[in-house]
């Protein structure tokens, strides 16, 4: 509390593990008198049921919004981001399927389903221009707001990889339900979850699309927050 005292927001940004302990964050900034708070979302769409029911981790983020839904007041309210994967962090770990250092790819099913990915600096500046803005504070009361750098596909990124490599990638084709079926297994068994990682892949590489967040209610709001126009191949580059 005596951290987020004379503080006007407070955007959390802690780890999947640690999503649960954001409740008494919550609480000690209502205390202090925060009049905003931020959770860590920044990722795929826990809005979606669906989505929720493919990472069981998403459960976690899902149930701090609903308890922040019991914390509204005038003195109080929150946003939530949803951006897809951090585009640094998916291509370079490997996550989007892509080995940087041995040119190959492991694509989902036909690789044409559109998802998100959204630059850390452009979701920093959505998160500054919104909280320096009163219009769009207010805007974005109580409520969930979607940003992307870009709405790509699998096959995209590796035609850009090939053309900025001049090389041709080793491609492995993978059935996405068969990865679920396997994965989703194995994360109920295991005590450290480790297989969460392929899950949270194909959250958005999945046939059914649940990773193009256009196609939510009231659609991206890159335009109302002034986010720079990122350019694909420029970052892949």
């Amino acid at each position: 509390q005596s951290a987020f005292e004379n503080q006007d927001a407070v955007v959390s940004v802690v780890d999947p593990d640690r999503i649960p302990e954001q409740k008494a964050m919550i609480d000690a900034a209502i205390a202090a008198g925060v009049s905003r708070f931020v959770p860590s979302e920044f990722g795929d769409n826990t809005v979606d049921e669906r989505v929720r029911d493919l990472v069981p981790l998403y459960n976690e983020k899902w149930n701090i919004a609903e308890y922040l839904r019991t914390k509204e007041s005038d003195g109080f309210s929150w946003t939530a981001l949803i951006t897809g994967p951090m585009f640094d962090w998916a291509l370079k770990s490997g996550f989007l399927g892509f080995d940087l250092e041995a040119h190959t790819a492991g694509i989902a099913d036909q690789g044409t389903v559109s998802f998100a990915l959204t630059k850390p600096t452009t979701v920093a500046s959505a998160v500054a221009n919104m909280l320096q803005d009163s219009e769009l504070l207010k805007a974005t009361t109580n409520k969930y707001i979607y940003i992307a750098s870009y709405t790509t596909t699998q096959n995209d990124i590796l035609a850009k990889l090939q053309k900025l490599t001049d090389d041709h990638w080793r491609m492995e084709r993978e059935h996405s339900q068969q990865v679920l079926a396997k994965h989703s297994e194995l994360y109920h068994k295991v005590a450290e979850k480790m297989p969460v990682v392929p899950l949270l892949n194909r959250a958005g590489t999945h046939e059914a699309a649940f990773g193009d967040i256009r196609k939510v209610e009231g659609g991206l709001w890159n335009e109302k927050l002034g986010l720079p126009k990122d350019d694909l191949e420029e970052d892949l580059k």
